[in-house]
């Protein structure tokens, strides 16, 4: 699964899905990374405070937890995005 510039959400800015923070380019993120081929798609995100280090027991699904940095970038058809950079796995399933 490649986790370098993984899309996060649309725009500049995200949301903590745990406490609301918003979270802009350059703020350290831990995001759950579901595998979707060779690619992946963010299905949870936490901000620094509310990180966890850790998948919760009994995750079924194939995924990587990652703490990186969110970065601006545009996509292919000129859209703002904010996506993950300097991806570091710290836990995962198999």
């Amino acid at each position: 699964m490649n986790l370098e510039w993984v899309s996060v959400a649309v725009g500049q800015r995200t949301l903590c899905d745990h406490c609301g923070l918003e979270l802009k380019p350059n703020d350290r993120l831990e995001a759950l990374v579901v595998a979707d081929g060779d690619d992946g798609d963010v299905a949870v995100r936490r901000c620094q405070h509310c990180s966890r280090g850790s998948i919760r027991d009994g995750t079924a699904r194939t995924c990587a937890l990652v703490v990186g940095t969110l970065a601006a970038a545009i996509d292919g058809a000129g859209h703002s995005r904010v996506v993950l950079s300097g991806a570091k796995v710290i836990d995962r399933t198999e």
